[in-house]
C-alpha cells in the first residue's frame, strides 16, 4: 500500500480556516447562551432539548476544530445543574465523537508524517507518541477508552495516532464514546451535586 506524501494531502486555504473560525465562535456562543440561560421564546421556557442539542454542537465543534478553546469541561459541569447529568453527558460526548472523524482520517492519509514524530528528536515526544502508537496497535478499543475517559492532552491527536496505526474506525469510535461518556456523566454528576449544595445570592 501506498502512503500519500504529505505535499499531496488537500490544504486548507487561510480564507478558509478564518471562516471556519468565526462561525465555530459563532455557534458556539448562540450554543452557550441558550444552554446556560434557558432563553424564552414567547414567554415559554426553552425546551431541555435545545440545552442537550447545544452541548452536542459544542462537543462537535471542540473536536472538529481541535485547537479552538472550546470550555466544554464548564460548559457540561454548568448545564447539569438545570438538566439531567446522564443526558448531558451522553450528549457532550456524542458532539465529541462525531467530531473525531478528521484528525482519525488525517492519520490514515499522513501515516509518514505520524511515523516521523514517532523518530524525533525530542525523547519525551518520541517515547509518548511510541507508546500511544504500541497501545493502539495491540489494544485499540482499550487504548481509545482510555485516552478518551482521562482527561490528557495527548486525547486531542488521539484521531491521528489511530488512523496511523490502522485502527479501525468503528473500533476507535466505540472507545473514545465509551470513554468520553464516562468522562462527561463524571463532570455532569459533579455539576449536578454542587448545584444541589450551593446556592448562591442573587
Amino acid at each position: 500500500m501506498q502512503i500519500a506524501p504529505v505535499s499531496s494531502l488537500p490544504v486548507i486555504s487561510p480564507a478558509l480556516t478564518r471562516t471556519i473560525t468565526i462561525l465555530a465562535f459563532a455557534v458556539l456562543f448562540l450554543a452557550t447562551g441558550l444552554a446556560l440561560m434557558g432563553v424564552d421564546f414567547g414567554g415559554q421556557p426553552a425546551s431541555p432539548a435545545v440545552g442537550y442539542t447545544a452541548l452536542f454542537l459544542a462537543g462537535l465543534l471542540a473536536s472538529v476544530t481541535l485547537f479552538l478553546p472550546v470550555p466544554m469541561i464548564g460548559m457540561v459541569f454548568i448545564s447539569a445543574s438545570f438538566l439531567n447529568p446522564f443526558a448531558v453527558g451522553l450528549a457532550a460526548a456524542a458532539g465529541i465523537s462525531a467530531g473525531l472523524w478528521p484528525t482519525y482520517f488525517a492519520g490514515t492519509a499522513g501515516v509518514s508524517t505520524v511515523e516521523g514524530i514517532e523518530r524525533s528528536r525530542n525523547a519525551m515526544v518520541r517515547g509518548v507518541t511510541t507508546r500511544v502508537l504500541g497501545w493502539f496497535r495491540t489494544q485499540p478499543i482499550w487504548a481509545s477508552f482510555l485516552l478518551a475517559a482521562i482527561p490528557n492532552p495527548v486525547f486531542d491527536l488521539a484521531g491521528l495516532m489511530a488512523g496511523a496505526a490502522g485502527v479501525p474506525f468503528r473500533n476507535f469510535l466505540l472507545g473514545s464514546f465509551a470513554g468520553k461518556t464516562v468522562q462527561m456523566t463524571v463532570i455532569a454528576m459533579s455539576g449536578y451535586f454542587v448545584a444541589g449544595h450551593i446556592s448562591l445570592p442573587v
